[in-house]
């Protein structure tokens, strides 16, 4: 049974993207190209009066996202309203695998199995291919306990591992009494290394947002311990903790305070992405429900360290936080199923993206060779929200008026790690994305399917599903004239 529900979603994609690309290259007679959805809509009544009656744009995201997957009579309108010929119309009608009987047996062996795939309400004619949208209370039973052993999957994986290499590198540092600062130095590399390691292979397997967002915030909380072998100090004053000072366990337990806010953030980064995406959040327009996905994360790590963190770390976070929540922003709207934006919309909002990247570059350059060159008087890391400590120079093996000058120089370096971070992987990743959702080798706007998803649920392939060439020469030639004149 779960591969059969596999296979209507995987046709009610191929079928949907092929929709998708016979109303973008539809030639009008006055030589324009392309329908909107609600234009199709408009053809579409004038074959059937009900579509412009009773549906709206959103059906036809459905359609072309392949939450849904049209019926057979659907797909007879559909090629009548862009002239497609009977072989394409047909075509169509196989790839998504509809004959005569089909659909009868595709409902009784939902109702037989307690499936969610059901119609979406107000839309009663077409098949819903993803699970979880409107779901019998059993299914929202088993979805719930599939949330539930998803998300203790992600903290065993995202935490145990990398949670057991820190506390036993650490543990073995501080046994040995190796407290040399490029020992100390070396062994953040290596944590930080695994961290983001494990979550770009990840990335690489499902294209997850959220593997994204959990490593790019690890790294940008982690990046102001960088400073520490320098001043012997951590950025939430673990140091001041029993005899810590001086020894490799408060970088451990500030790197476990990090991996820790980055998984609670990734989690609600999940939980708020199904929420937004599903039935609850549809009344919201795209912009929206990306700022509620990517900033509510985001603002409780800030809240978070701005009570157990020093100053020096509200300053870094007030820079980055920022650009991370844009990028977020736009990268969700580009995956939103109601979001079809049009050639030339995406081809304005690259250049926007590589003109904005440029600017930053140029700014947060001429930042970093200003503190270079004049540093300014910086905030001693001795007090945050919950208390306040005095710091013990003879312990630390150096002068209050040595302080300065090594936190000036710690912060040049986490500005420079902060700055390549942004720029490169960041950036590139939006350029990426942005010119793969152009071309139409990325992930296409779709129904949020996660590892916290129902079972029978998968990831969407990061390649577009192959359609027989029968179907592709008619997307890219022009409609002969007299088919115009008809």
């Amino acid at each position: 049974m779960g591969l059969e529900r596999e296979d209507r979603r995987l046709r009610a994609a191929q079928v949907g993207m092929l929709m998708r690309a016979y109303r973008e290259s539809f030639s009008h007679p006055d030589g324009r190209k392309g329908l909107t959805q609600e234009e199709l809509l408009g053809r579409m009544a004038d074959v059937d009066g009900q579509y412009g009656e009773r549906y709206s744009h959103s059906t036809v995201s459905r359609w072309e996202s392949g939450a849904t997957r049209p019926t057979r009579q659907r797909l007879a309108a559909f090629g009548k309203a862009l002239e497609l010929s009977s072989v394409e119309v047909e075509g169509l009608i196989t790839l998504a695998g509809l004959d005569g009987h089909e659909r009868a047996g595709d409902l009784q062996q939902a109702v037989s199995s307690g499936s969610s795939s059901v119609a979406v309400a107000g839309d009663p004619g077409d098949e819903l291919a993803n699970v979880g949208v409107a779901a019998p209370p059993a299914g929202d039973r088993l979805a719930t306990s599939s949330n539930l052993s998803g998300a203790i999957r992600f903290c065993l994986s995202r935490f145990l591992l990398p949670g057991l290499c820190v506390a036993g590198g650490g543990y073995a540092l501080s046994s040995l009494g190796w407290t040399a600062d490029w020992i100390l130095t070396f062994f953040m590399a290596v944590v930080m290394w695994l961290v983001l390691t494990q979550g770009f292979l990840r990335m690489r397997k499902g294209d997850q947002l959220r593997e994204f967002f959990f490593v790019s915030l690890f790294f940008l909380l982690s990046t102001p311990l960088l400073q520490m072998p320098l001043i012997r100090m951590d950025n939430y004053g673990l140091y001041t903790i029993a005899d810590f000072a001086g020894t490799p366990i408060p970088c451990l337990l500030a790197l476990m305070v990090n991996l820790a806010l980055a998984l609670v953030a990734g989690l609600m980064f999940d939980f708020l992405w199904k929420w937004q995406y599903s039935k609850a959040g549809s009344e919201r327009k795209a912009p929206q429900r990306a700022a509620w996905v990517a900033l509510l994360p985001l603002a409780f790590v800030y809240c978070c360290v701005m009570v157990i963190s020093n100053v020096g770390s509200w300053i870094h976070l007030t820079v980055v936080l920022p650009v991370l929540g844009v990028v977020f922003i736009t990268l969700l709207v580009l995956r939103d199923p109601a979001v079809t934006p049009k050639e030339r919309d995406l081809r304005f909002l690259l250049w926007a993206v590589v003109t904005a990247i440029i600017v930053l570059s140029a700014l947060g350059g001429a930042g970093i060779l200003t503190l270079y060159l004049a540093p300014s008087s910086l905030p001693q890391p001795d007090h945050n929200l919950l208390y306040s400590w005095d710091i013990d120079f003879a312990a630390l093996g150096y002068s209050q008026d040595e302080l300065m000058e090594r936190l000036h120089l710690g912060f040049i370096w986490i500005a420079l790690s902060n700055f390549v971070y942004i720029v490169v992987v960041v950036g590139g990743n939006l350029i990426v994305a942005i010119y793969r959702r152009g071309s139409g080798t990325g992930p296409q706007p779709a129904v949020v399917i996660s590892e916290f998803s129902p079972p029978g649920s998968s990831e969407r392939p990061s390649q577009p599903p192959q359609v027989k060439s029968l179907f592709i020469p008619r997307l890219f030639r022009s409609r002969p004239d007299s088919a115009r004149a008809a």
